[in-house]
């Protein structure tokens, strides 16, 4: 194995430049090393003097900074807006002492499928601030998308809007703590006992993520208390890749009995 050298760069502008080199790899909580078998690697970057360690609200926005760990991310949203979506699925992802490392630019740069952040910031159509080979602010979804916009650049900020809806959170695992098999993100308001707005995203599957555009549109507008929630669901078109004994047509059911159960929980409570 080569020898590792670790740099420690002062600002934005000396990491962008450290990130040009070859097989330099970026470090914030350092959780995606463990267990890694290092080989051809030969330059670590440490981003903890960067300050990028924040949750604050700006000009209709909260804005939080890529070195902040997800238990942070998730207590000071319960004080700034209690029952953030963001608050629910970060404070159930991984254990404890794992929140407290896993930062939210590590976690969105990696993007796994298994990730209770992917889904919240689709819903909430979160932007990322870039640095690097592509600067400037992009929609998360462009940025796990397009490879141009994760190569060779450093995320500094993720932008979420300021905005209160009522939320709904699911992850299903084997166990609590386990990486989920897919995850669902539900976003609703509602006027009048009608469904003004809605949002339903899932995860898990073989496109990444989706909106479910066919159970909002059939949802918007209509009235609370004449919805029939079993028939809104049924025949979900997506294909889950088969995982833990689990077939693809079994989870495809277990995500829309769930996406049921988060409709009547959220829409008639």
């Amino acid at each position: 194995m080569k020898q590792i050298r670790w740099e420690f760069p002062k600002n934005i502008e000396e990491a962008v430049g450290l990130i040009n080199e070859n097989r330099a790899v970026l470090h914030g909580g350092g959780v995606h090393l463990s267990g890694k078998r290092i080989k051809d690697e030969t330059t670590f970057v440490s981003l903890d003097k960067l300050q990028l360690n924040y949750v604050k609200r700006e000009n209709g926005s909260i804005k939080i900074g890529s070195m902040t760990d997800f238990q942070t991310v998730s207590e000071q949203l319960n004080n700034v807006m209690p029952a953030h979506i963001l608050a629910k699925s970060l404070g159930q992802a991984a254990t404890t002492p794992l929140r407290n490392r896993i930062t939210i630019g590590g976690s969105l740069g990696l993007a796994p499928n298994w990730s209770d952040l992917i889904g919240p910031l689709i819903a909430l159509n979160a932007e990322v601030k870039l640095e690097g080979a592509v600067s400037g602010i992009h929609h998360v979804a462009d940025y796990i998308l397009q490879k141009e916009l994760n190569t060779n650049t450093l995320i500094t900020e993720v932008i979420i809007p300021s905005v209160n809806f009522e939320s709904w959170y699911y992850r299903e695992g084997i166990i609590k703590n386990d990486h989920p098999v897919f995850t669902i993100t539900l976003l609703t308001k509602q006027r009048n006992k009608h469904v003004e707005d809605l949002v339903v995203v899932l995860t898990g599957h073989t496109q990444r993520f989706l909106r479910l555009n066919s159970i909002e549109e059939k949802l918007k507008g209509q009235d609370i208390n004449q919805i029939e929630f079993d028939n809104v669901v049924k025949g979900l078109d997506v294909k889950f890749p088969s995982v833990r004994g689990m077939s693809s047509d079994y989870i495809r059911h277990l995500a829309e009995v769930q996406i049921e159960r988060g409709l009547t929980e959220l829409l008639k409570s």
